[in-house]
């Protein structure tokens, strides 16, 4: 290995460890990233490592939308995207305006989401924590959790048919959160609130075992 490229790979491991980071490098990156990465995968199984961390700083060598996802498991902690042209072909040739139909499982406002997160992980404290939580994201040149909003980006959904679902029990989520996006959107066809989905992440089940739903409202609008 070449002097540089190893002086490079060294200043990179000692950051990490001054700033207690992580590295998360998704598997299509080269070897000389993939050398310094804690971690290596797929989209999602970096988004599970990315949840999991005790780390401070999250440095996400994949895409844009990868990066994104880590922030939402992640609201209190900077996600820092080393190429910020790093786009999407898929996500990019997929605009909310030109979609046919779309089917929106839990999508949750990420002020809503982090006071849920918050409360649940921090009980009372989460009073405390989520003003200093914003103040930090501020500090950092970030926007605040309220600014990014699906509220704000419902509107640019234009008239594309969307079906919501939301699980009763999605503890980070909410019913009534849901009902507000789905009515800031144009053409919302239905909500359906799954009561016996109990926990988390049982709103996804709820449609997997029921797939005549998705593929009944495929059916009337995909055409």
């Amino acid at each position: 290995m070449p002097v540089v490229e190893t002086d490079l790979r060294q200043r990179v491991l000692e950051l990490k460890k001054e700033r207690n980071a992580i590295i998360l490098a998704h598997s299509y990156q080269t070897a000389d990233i993939q050398e310094v990465a804690d971690y290596v995968g797929d989209s999602l199984g970096l988004a599970y490592q990315a949840k999991e961390t005790d780390a401070d700083v999250i440095l996400f060598c994949g895409v844009h939308f990868m990066a994104e996802t880590a922030k939402i498991v992640n609201p209190g902690k900077p996600v820092l995207l080393p190429d910020l042209d790093a786009g999407c072909s898929l996500a990019d040739s997929c605009p909310a305006d030109q979609l046919k139909a779309a089917i929106a499982v839990q999508p949750t406002s990420p002020a809503h989401f982090a006071k849920r997160l918050a409360h649940d992980m921090t009980g009372p404290l989460s009073k405390l924590v989520l003003p200093m939580t914003n103040w930090f994201i501020e500090l950092g040149g970030g926007m605040r959790m309220r600014e990014t909003d699906p509220l704000y980006a419902a509107p640019s959904a234009g008239q594309t048919p969307v079906l919501f679902v939301q699980g009763a029990g999605d503890k980070w989520g909410s019913v009534e959160n849901v009902t507000e996006i789905a009515a800031a959107t144009p053409n919302t066809i239905d909500l359906i609130i799954a009561a016996e989905a109990t926990d988390r992440y049982s709103g996804y089940q709820y449609i997997i075992d029921n797939p005549h739903i998705a593929i009944s409202f495929f059916d009337d609008y995909l055409v």
